[in-house]
């Protein structure tokens, strides 16, 4: 991927990072809230949740976004970290070190996205080998003295799918953090801010206590500053209805500035802004 291309669509690329972040972690809580209750993972959603190499899930999209985003850019010589080089890929031209909490960052993805991989492959054994040692247990005469020896092997399986769900979460619980203060020097970013208005419900839910820290580092506190990126994010995607939505939402309950007003006038008049204000 070339570094101008990618330096163009940076906006873009950390949506995209936050979203599928959030779906990641929504889907995992999910599946703990399973284990929990009758000790048993999804085989189904962990494997659509993965993907493979040519149908990638969300979780390897995401992997795949991290690593494009936070190896891309170097830092200044004797800061950050230096960059990791994979066997199967070559450093970025230019770039030898990274910028610590974005390394941190990628790690986390990593990390987790690897560890569900195992989690994937333990859901397989549990859904499909350990019900079937128990059923042969029920079936099969003299089954006690054929079957004792492999008795353990279930229980093994059961407890590493409970470990490999603790790491992962906790992994992922540490990266929000990162993000919080990752996300701080894109408070203008146009496209994010049309994805924490459109999907409040499912970013709140995700950074839980972390939700006001976010907004915190973003906008310290300026909210219609917010639904003022959003708005214009929906005019330059075309879609003038749902910014002015937007503002009528804040306006209910918020006075608008002058800045409003004039967003809210021009996106009356005009189905997408000139073409020097668009993101192309």
């Amino acid at each position: 991927m070339g570094g101008r291309w990618l330096k163009a669509n940076k906006a873009v690329f950390v949506r995209d990072l936050v979203r599928d972040y959030c779906k990641v972690c929504a889907a995992l809580e999910d599946q703990r809230r399973r284990f929990n209750g009758d000790g048993t993972v999804s085989h189904a959603v962990l494997r659509d949740l993965l993907g493979e190499s040519i149908r990638k899930g969300v979780f390897w999209r995401l992997k795949d976004t991290a690593h494009h985003l936070f190896r891309a850019a170097g830092c200044p010589e004797g800061e950050g970290v230096e960059l990791w080089q994979y066997a199967s890929c070559r450093l970025p031209d230019g770039v030898a070190r990274q910028d610590a909490v974005e390394a941190a960052l990628d790690w986390c993805v990593g990390y987790a996205f690897h560890e569900c991989v195992k989690l994937k492959e333990d859901a397989f054994l549990q859904q499909h080998y350990a019900n079937r040692y128990v059923g042969m247990t029920r079936e099969v005469h003299g089954a006690e003295a054929l079957l004792a020896p492999l008795e353990q092997l279930t229980a093994q399986t059961r407890e590493s799918i409970c470990r490999e769900i603790r790491r992962i979460l906790h992994v992922l619980g540490h990266g929000r953090l990162l993000l919080v203060r990752y996300l701080a020097a894109h408070a203008d970013n146009r496209h994010l801010a049309r994805l924490l208005y459109s999907e409040s419900s499912l970013i709140r839910g995700v950074f839980g206590e972390a939700w006001p820290a976010l907004l915190e580092a973003l906008y310290h506190g300026d909210m219609a500053r917010m639904h003022r990126l959003a708005a214009r994010a929906f005019w330059e995607g075309g879609r003038p209805r749902e910014g002015l939505a937007v503002l009528d939402a804040w306006a209910a309950t918020h006075p608008l500035d002058d800045e409003d007003e004039r967003l809210r006038l021009a996106m009356s008049a005009s189905p997408l802004p000139p073409d020097g204000e668009r993101d192309i």
